[in-house]
């Protein structure tokens, strides 16, 4: 049984890595922590709050599926490590799963001509703001968790990256 922890900034590839991982991996759950969030009434209002709600949701949610012994994937971009990382990497340990910690990066540059491609919702959570702002965050996330597996995405196509996690975790 795994844990998955997908992290890094928006525009990384951790959605589209997360997708392939599911699919490659039989009665795996994935867990979207922000799509988690979209199901809380007026989210975008009570931003702290509803962010709060959604991490305690998915980690209800990772915990059921550990302890029911199958494979969990989460996707994330999480830089509160006393509360939110270290609750995960708890939750796998307890329930003695093997963890597998990613943290995708990518050049500045090409992260914001993914995201703009992407685009933003009016009203969206995401704002250019804030993918400058979780770009720097990633930086420190990878001085802050030395054991987290690093990848590259700046140069990689989608399947190169999965073949890469891949390989790690299937020993495929």
């Amino acid at each position: 049984m795994k844990l998955i922890i997908l992290n890094g900034t928006a525009g990384v590839g951790k959605t589209t890595l997360a997708k392939k991982l599911y699919q490659e991996l039989p009665l795996s759950f994935l867990v979207n922590m922000d799509r988690q969030r979209r199901f809380i009434s007026k989210y975008r209002e009570h931003p702290k709050e509803s962010n709060d709600l959604s991490f305690a949701v998915s980690i209800a949610i990772v915990e059921a599926c550990l302890k029911a012994k199958h494979d969990v994937i989460v996707d994330k971009m999480m830089w509160n490590i006393n509360n939110n990382l270290n609750r995960l990497e708890s939750l796998g340990r307890e329930n003695k799963a093997t963890i597998y910690e990613f943290i995708l990066e990518a050049r500045k540059e090409t992260v914001v001509k993914r995201v703009n491609k992407r685009g933003y919702k009016p009203g969206g959570l995401l704002t250019p703001e804030k993918v400058d702002r979780f770009w720097e965050t990633t930086k420190n996330l990878k001085i802050e968790r030395p054991d987290a597996i690093v990848i590259d995405t700046d140069q990689l196509n989608e399947d190169q990256v999965f073949e890469k996690v891949k390989k790690i975790v299937l020993g495929k």
